[in-house]
């Protein structure tokens, strides 16, 4: 099983999101922090799944939500770069 770490502005995004929805509707904020969650782990299982982007990144949606998670394969270990809306501009 490969480790994950997440980067500052990933943290930031992701707890940026679930506030976001929180305020409009708590319960939706806890489905959608699961939901990543659970995206995460599976990536701790099959790393390679996502989509391959340049620079050496991936790209994995959020099922049933518009987010995509960002991230880096790296021997030890999955870095998720982003978690951001998907009607956002790219960074």
């Amino acid at each position: 099983m490969t480790t994950v770490s997440w980067s500052p502005r990933a943290l930031r995004e992701f707890r940026a999101a679930v506030a976001d929805v929180g305020d409009r509707d708590p319960a939706a904020a806890r489905r959608l922090a699961g939901r990543v969650a659970s995206q995460i782990a599976l990536l701790t299982q099959f790393p390679d799944i996502g989509t391959p982007l340049p620079e050496g990144h991936r790209k994995l949606s959020v099922t049933g939500y518009p987010y995509m998670i960002r991230y880096r394969v790296t021997a030890q270990r999955v870095e998720i770069v982003s978690v951001r809306h998907m009607a956002r501009a790219a960074p």
